[in-house]
């Protein structure tokens, strides 16, 4: 688990800096340091990140707190949630949670890149584009 929290780090730092800069500007997420609306693009990134350490994950779509349509990575038994500090309760950069927790309601897997998944987005349109272009950036 050491090994997938230094990476959903990394790739939580990547997101903050992609979210602030120029190049987000056409994202709902763009200036938004807590990374609010970017939970697709995000999830999307940690997954590819994972799947490139050879670490199976998926991403997932539901419900958080019954606030709203939000992502989040799962890896067999845990949540793995880089954006979860949207919301007003969680005050971890990476949020890490058993998968039976309350607050997380699940309604769709996605082991991958899904043109139905990417149909529920408007501006957070996650894509292998995006994803690559924010696990390239410094930080």
């Amino acid at each position: 688990m050491k090994k997938i929290l230094k990476i959903a780090k990394d790739v939580r730092k990547k997101c903050e800096d992609f979210a602030m800069s120029s190049e987000s500007c056409h994202f709902d997420f763009h200036n938004q340091p807590s990374l609010d609306c970017m939970c697709a693009v995000a999830s999307f990134a940690l997954y590819t990140a994972l799947k490139h350490k050879n670490i199976t994950s998926k991403v997932v779509y539901g419900m958080f707190d019954k606030t709203g349509c939000h992502c989040w990575v799962e890896y067999r038994n845990w949540i793995i949630d880089i954006t979860a500090t949207q919301f007003d309760n969680v005050k971890r950069p990476v949020y890490v949670t058993k998968k039976t927790n309350k607050l997380y309601e699940k309604e769709q897997v996605f082991r991958g890149y899904n043109r139905k998944f990417f149909n529920k987005w408007d501006t957070q349109k996650p894509s292998r584009k995006t994803s690559y272009h924010i696990l390239r950036m410094a930080g």
